[in-house]
């Protein structure tokens, strides 16, 4: 009874881990997704991978620049005119020193993402997200 009881907890717990890596896996699948359509100037795929709700934030600190943004609507504006000039950015990105805290319905994700751009400028920023869950697909979405 002892043996049945062990295996069960331990088939348990590996598939409470298998679940959590896969969560993380699929947190970074949309984070490349969001970074790639941005790159190529797809702006349904990359609006595809946000919360369209009051929640959603964009807060970013680069060496030049500190924005912040609040609500999906005033997120859209700020970079509808990005995405209607249809001109693809000729540049790489990596992100490295993923770090993810996966809670129930949420995580926090950070990650230094390196840009390289065609013209030999580069580009380093630490990057802090917040991804959602959502009830309806399980999917996560980037609120902030």
């Amino acid at each position: 009874m002892k043996l049945i009881c062990n295996t069960l907890f331990l088939a348990i717990l590996f598939s409470i881990t298998l679940s959590a890596q896969d969560e993380k896996k699929a947190i970074i699948k949309m984070l490349e997704a969001e970074t790639e359509a941005w790159s190529n100037v797809d702006y349904e795929k990359w609006a595809s991978c946000w919360v369209h709700s009051d929640i959603a934030q964009l807060a970013t600190t680069q060496p030049n620049a500190t924005i912040l943004i609040e609500g999906w609507q005033q997120i859209d504006d700020y970079f509808r005119s990005f995405f209607d000039t249809g001109v693809k950015l000729e540049m790489n990105f990596l992100k490295q020193e993923i770090k993810i805290d996966l809670g129930t319905d949420m995580a926090f994700v950070s990650f230094i993402e390196k840009e390289k751009f065609k013209s030999n400028f580069s580009n380093t920023m630490r990057q802090t997200r917040v991804v959602k869950k959502q009830r309806m697909d399980g999917r996560f979405l980037l609120p902030m």
